[in-house]
């Protein structure tokens, strides 16, 4: 499943990300994505901030963990539009 959802080779994951307050997010905020709890209750994820604030490794974090509870992720980048949607087969979306 990790190879299919388009993340990065380099494996990003929620235990080592680096918070500070130049980046706009606390480890509160990220850590509840590490329980199935948001995926159970259909809630999306929308990560939006400056460039270099590490929007791509916390989506790619979470989808990492997501791909490790059993459950297929896909990787979109959206170039500031939100046109693409998720494929049935595919219920959780990066």
């Amino acid at each position: 499943m990790i190879g299919r959802a388009n993340f990065k080779p380099e494996q990003a994951c929620l235990e080592n990300i680096h918070y500070d307050s130049q980046r706009g997010f606390n480890k509160k905020d990220i850590m509840q994505f590490s329980s199935r709890t948001w995926i159970d209750n259909a809630q999306n994820i929308i990560i939006t901030g400056p460039t270099g604030t590490g929007k791509t490794y916390i989506a790619e974090a979470i989808g990492l963990y997501v791909c490790k509870i059993g459950m297929p992720v896909k990787k979109y980048a959206t170039n500031g539009s939100l046109k693409k949607s998720c494929q049935p087969e595919v219920p959780v979306c990066i």
